[in-house]
């Protein structure tokens, strides 16, 4: 019996704290709940970090390998010809993808006459095609000639082979657009025909000038048998722009190929100049090309003939750059995308192993990376997670044609990932890291309304209110704010009550107030007004009475001129009190264009000037006629004999802005003339209500009048709001 009352204590003892445990975890659930789910939410970003980067460790050096191998036969694919050459047979000339023309030296002849004594009896112009080699060739773009034109691109190509067997000479091609080319007759004056000037900047000016000539082939053959050699030329060299003794240094053919029923062709020009034509150097006969050639830089000028049609001169001078077609410069940009290191070396035996090319020669040649803070934070995190690892390098060799082998290393920082791992990565860290902030700012947050949520409770528990008897019985720590709130919203609504009260108290003693003012106002009109029309019939017996010429007439008529006024002014106050002014839309410039026009029909000078329609504006229409009236009446008082008054529009949103100027005397006073009473006509029976009136219409339809002082005249500006 006693073990049972021991174990009975004890079961009692563990379900009362299993009770109060419960209650405390119901109490604060909603604390418990968001701190549980911040913790396992911030060890799901520790998990994928950590995963992230052991991947990344894995696979980032077998990708990296891979990718550079690829990109390293890339390259040298691209360094190719189709003809079989590489541009790293001249890697000194062949870098850069912008340079000049001038002489470059390929191992390979590209030179061959198209039409020779063995080919001439099957010969077809139609048939001829020719390429240059892409290394040689750099394209010119030419910038409009006329005849609305769009720019076009000359390409030429100027090469010397070392070792020539046939001897020093300077091979070149050039292709250009043209018209169909005029040939040069003997004995006439080059300007006759097209020209083509080869210019040659260095030691020494040179200029040779090649003009198109009928082939001497074609001289045996009957007119049929000609067409085959139709757009087919042979190019006579000329050292000046006259007529002399072609130079035998140069020889070149041409032929021109183009679409059917057009005047637009490309001629293409292939020769070669010997080296007697440039000057000699030191070296000329020991060297080739000579360090003097090479120096040399070239332009091309295309002049039409003067009788022709094609258009104005056009071409390049020396010394401009060119876009080659091919070259070492675009086949790394476009090879290597990961802008790796590339070095080329020449494996010659003798020598061992020399450096034959260096990607860091070229300008950048930086990676593109992503910019902005997430990227910058991310690459520091991969470095930090990432580092440790060897420098990657992948190893290819070439075999050239005549040349010792070569050998190219494509080596890159291991470290380095791509730019959306690297963003994600950064990203992952900056969320652990908010989600670590999240859970420490909760727990302070918790305590501090753990705080509030027991004193809001003990203040206010003992009100009570029904619209919050929801939250009456609930225990959670969101239900025991609930009820603390309920019995403070209790507490704020009978105070609200008691202010709305007060409110509506005051509200209706203003109202009051208001109503005896304007009672008052009322009954102090209906007084004047009276009084008014007790003058009036005196004050006509009086005027009867006494002669116009009299001092006492006058005065009889100042007296009849303010009642008057009085009257008017009245009339005007309760028109706008009782609503006769009505805005709606309307197209203002419509309104003013049809206005004018009926001035202009009674004989009236007076001009438009705006958009006739389309600009829409909230007025009475009206009204608005009132007023434009009054003011054009205003300015033909004073507008210069001979001269229009003007009306212009403008739209300057939100408002339209209408202009009604005369040419004319200035006004002395331009803000008082608009002021109650005020006249220019003393002497008269005007009571100085147009403007007044114009100013008070122009306020009720929420729009502005003003007068301006102009050079020549004056203006009266007005306002509305623009729909």
């Amino acid at each position: 019996m006693q073990v049972k009352a021991i174990f009975g204590n004890r079961a009692a003892l563990f379900r009362a704290s299993w009770k109060r445990l419960k209650a405390w975890v119901h109490r604060h659930d909603f604390v418990i709940g968001m701190g549980f789910a911040t913790l396992v939410l911030f060890s799901g970003f520790v998990l994928a970090i950590y995963d992230f980067t052991t991947s990344a460790k894995q696979q980032d050096q077998k990708i990296q390998s891979t990718t550079l191998d690829r990109e390293l036969s890339d390259f040298f694919l691209r360094t190719r010809d189709p003809e079989g050459s590489s541009l790293l047979e001249n890697p000194q000339e062949f870098t850069k993808e912008n340079r000049p023309l001038q002489v470059v030296s390929i191992k390979r002849p590209f030179f061959s006459y198209f039409l020779t004594k063995s080919n001439f009896k099957n010969f077809q112009t139609e048939a001829l095609r020719f390429e240059p080699p892409r290394a040689c060739a750099l394209d010119f773009e030419i910038a409009e000639r006329g005849r609305n034109s769009s720019a076009q691109v000359v390409q030429a190509c100027f090469a010397a082979i070392p070792d020539d067997a046939a001897g020093h000479y300077v091979y070149f091609s050039i292709r250009y657009p043209s018209a169909a080319l005029q040939r040069h007759k003997q004995g006439r004056p080059l300007s006759e025909s097209d020209r083509l000037v080869l210019k040659f900047s260095g030691i020494r000016e040179t200029k040779v000038f090649l003009v198109p000539e009928r082939p001497p082939q074609a001289t045996v053959l009957s007119a049929i048998q000609s067409k085959r050699l139709d757009g087919f030329h042979e190019m006579a060299a000329f050292t000046a722009d006259d007529v002399g003794r072609p130079a035998r240094a140069v020889n070149a053919q041409a032929f021109e190929r183009g679409a059917e029923g057009s005047d637009q062709k490309v001629v293409t020009v292939l020769g070669r100049i010997d080296a007697s034509l440039f000057p000699p150097a030191e070296e000329a006969w020991s060297v080739w090309p000579s360090r003097d050639v090479k120096s040399f830089r070239i332009g091309i000028q295309v002049i039409p003939a003067s009788n022709g049609s094609f258009g104005k001169p056009f071409g390049f001078d020396p010394g401009i750059s060119g876009r080659a077609n091919a070259s070492l410069e675009r086949a790394y940009k476009t090879a290597v995308q990961s802008r790796a290191e590339l070095v080329v070396t020449s494996l010659a035996a003798e020598s061992g192993s020399v450096p034959l090319w260096r990607s860091v020669d070229i300008e950048n040649t930086a990676p593109s990376r992503t910019d902005g803070i997430v990227q910058w934070f991310g690459e520091a995190m991969a470095h930090i997670f990432l580092s440790g690892r060897n420098r990657i390098s992948v190893e290819r060799q070439q075999t050239l044609s005549g040349l010792p082998p070569l050998n190219a290393t494509l080596s890159a920082d291991a470290v380095v990932i791509p730019d959306i791992a690297a963003r994600a990565l950064g990203w992952l860290i900056a969320g652990a890291g908010v989600i670590f902030v999240v859970g420490v700012m909760m727990f302070i947050v918790s305590t501090r309304l753990q705080r509030l949520t027991r004193t809001a409770y003990d203040v206010a528990w003992k009100h009570k209110d029904g619209s919050l008897e929801s939250y009456a019985k609930a225990k959670d720590q969101i239900g025991t704010l609930g009820r603390a709130l309920y019995a403070l919203f209790k507490r704020d609504r009978n105070r609200m009550e008691r202010n709305q009260r007060r409110i509506e108290r005051e509200n209706q003693q203003r109202e009051a107030a208001m109503f005896k003012e304007q009672e008052y106002v009322d009954r102090r009109k209906s007084i004047l007004l009276a009084i008014g029309h007790q003058i009036r019939s005196p004050l006509g017996n009086l005027k009867a009475s006494i002669s116009p010429d009299q001092r006492e007439y006058r005065e009889l008529m100042r007296m009849e001129h303010a009642i008057e006024a009085l009257y008017a002014a009245n009339r005007i106050e309760e028109g706008l009190r009782n609503g006769d002014i009505v805005v709606n839309v309307f197209d203002i410039a419509s309104y003013l264009h049809s206005l004018v026009a009926g001035y202009q029909d009674k004989d009236t000078r007076i001009s438009y000037e705006g958009v006739v329609k389309g600009v829409d504006a909230t007025f009475d229409d009206i009204v608005m006629q009132g007023v434009l009236d009054q003011l054009i009446e205003n300015a033909g008082r004073y507008v210069i004999a001979g001269t229009d008054i003007v009306i212009r529009l403008t739209t300057t949103q939100p408002v339209v802005t209408i202009e009604v100027f005369n040419q004319g005397p200035p006004i002395a006073d331009t803000e008082s003339i608009f002021d109650f009473g005020v006249t220019d006509r003393a002497n008269s029976s005007n009571m100085g209500l147009g403007l007044y009136a114009a100013k008070v219409h122009m306020s009720a339809m929420n729009g502005r009048i003003w007068a301006e002082n102009r050079a020549t005249g004056v203006a009266f500006m007005l306002t509305l709001p623009a729909a």
